[in-house]
């Protein structure tokens, strides 16, 4: 059974259709997806037999990129425009195929950030190494793990910029 809502959640670089029934041929009706950071997509339905049609191909659901976008439902008829807003709310995830798992120096970096910016993740607040009982490391120490990370993370980095052929970040590069 074809769909007759536009979509709440859905993953990047997959296809959905939705069609809502309309006896007026000479409208256009229009979604437009907005995300938090101000990113918009917009989504125009075409009309055949009573009702308009909107697709959402592979490349458009890829170009929405990862997060939260509010719904938007523009009617154009007889020169006027009508809003509907905040119709729905859809949730885009990465597509599976494409996104890349972080690394372990990614992650991290990330945990650590997040713990010095008073938000630790669990793990870095009390745990266990060997039997033996680990409650919060001190500040000084978080701030040198995470050096230490950052250091790791950027040779990473430039080993993936250098098998990708390009220059990596130590080489300078002069021209005559």
């Amino acid at each position: 059974m074809p769909n007759s809502v536009p979509p709440t959640t859905l993953t990047a670089g997959d296809h959905y259709t939705w069609s809502e029934e309309s006896t007026v041929a000479d409208e256009r009706w229009e979604y437009i997806f907005t995300g938090d950071d101000g990113r918009k997509v917009s989504v125009t339905g075409t009309y055949a037999a009573n009702a308009h049609t909107f697709a959402i191909t592979p490349a458009l659901s890829g170009s929405f990129g990862s997060g939260i976008f509010t719904i938007d439902k523009l009617v154009y008829a007889d020169g006027e425009r009508t809003t509907t807003r905040k119709i729905a709310v859809l949730t885009v995830y990465p597509d599976p195929a494409v996104t890349a798992e972080p690394t372990h120096n990614e992650k991290m970096v990330a945990a650590l950030r997040k713990s010095l910016e008073g938000g630790a993740p669990e793990f870095l607040e009390s745990h266990s190494v060997n039997g033996i009982s680990v409650n919060r490391l001190p500040h000084l120490e978080k701030l040198a793990m995470l050096r230490r990370y950052e250091a790791r993370l950027a040779r990473e980095q430039d080993r993936r910029r250098v098998a990708q052929g390009k220059p990596s970040r130590r080489e300078i590069l002069i021209e005559f």
